[in-house]
């Protein structure tokens, strides 16, 4: 089964990276279940009311897609290894 990919807006490359290697992908304002999501964010401005609606996924991996390539992200998301909230 593919893996359901939330990515918050504004992150165009990597939503067309991520399709390209065949992952599900949905906008985060979707409010669907998801595997994993995608945001990007400083440690200072992360938008937590949009993404607070869709943590009621169990289990979800959180990546903050900053300063990574899209290959780190296709390894985090295979791996499940976790992305800290701020850097």
């Amino acid at each position: 089964m593919k893996k359901i990919i939330g990515i918050q807006q504004g992150l165009d490359d990597i939503k067309k990276g991520l399709i390209s290697l065949g992952y599900n992908v949905i906008d985060l304002d979707e409010n669907d279940y998801m595997d994993v999501l995608v945001y990007k964010a400083n440690g200072e401005d992360v938008s937590y009311s949009n993404m607070t609606n869709n943590l009621n996924s169990k289990g979800i991996l959180l990546i903050n897609a900053t300063d990574k390539s899209i290959e780190d992200i296709d390894y985090m998301i295979k791996k499940r290894v976790y992305s800290p909230l701020f850097q």
